[in-house]
């Protein structure tokens, strides 16, 4: 008969574990094992720290952040597990995968979405990960779409296919939009002749 391991024994095992200089597929094997289940919220953020205590990869860190996409993670965990790594500074690389997640996006408030936004220099990201951003932020709350707003210049064209707040029309629309309109208003205005 198999016997569940206390939560100091669990805790142990998997901070044994993570202390070890895993390769990608290590580390992603042994998250996948952890989280293949739902686990109590105590343990996820257990592990979640125990991850974090640890110096891990870019590589690594996309491994986390697929993880939180699981069905047996909830939204609460995620919002935790998102607490815990902006706690760490959060880094442009890893911003940029948080905010690639619709999941994480879904799950986070409005102050959480800022910080990960904040921490994206929108000139560094690429046109692939722009638009995984753009998808994940499209169909995020209201709170995180006006964080996206408030932090990331929409109008830089990496992001030129999101659909703005109040809008029907994507960005990139919109700023030809608005340089038709400044161009009309250049042109000089027609003089009528009087006879």
């Amino acid at each position: 008969m198999k016997q569940d391991l206390t939560q100091t024994e669990f805790l142990e095992a998997i901070g044994n574990v993570l202390a070890n200089d895993l390769s990608t597929e290590q580390f992603a094997a042994v998250l996948e094992t952890v989280f293949d289940a739902p686990i109590s919220d105590e343990k996820f953020d257990a592990v979640i720290s125990a991850v974090l205590d640890e110096p891990i990869s870019d590589e690594q860190f996309a491994e986390l952040v697929s993880v939180l996409e699981s069905d047996s993670i909830t939204a609460e965990q995620v919002a935790n597990a998102v607490d815990a790594i902006i706690e760490n500074d959060v880094t442009q690389e890893q911003a940029t995968e948080l905010a690639t997640s619709a999941k994480v996006l879904e799950s986070i408030d409005g102050e959480q979405a800022a910080e990960i936004f904040d921490a994206i220099n929108i000139a560094d990201v690429s046109t692939q990960e722009g638009l995984a951003i753009v998808a994940a932020v499209q169909d995020a709350p209201t709170e995180v779409k006006k964080a996206f707003e408030e932090q990331i210049n929409v109008f830089d064209g990496v992001v030129d296919t999101y659909v703005p707040l109040g809008s029907s029309v994507p960005v990139s629309s919109r700023r030809v939009l608005i340089a038709v309109t400044a161009a009309m208003s250049a042109m000089p205005l027609p003089t009528r002749k009087v006879n």
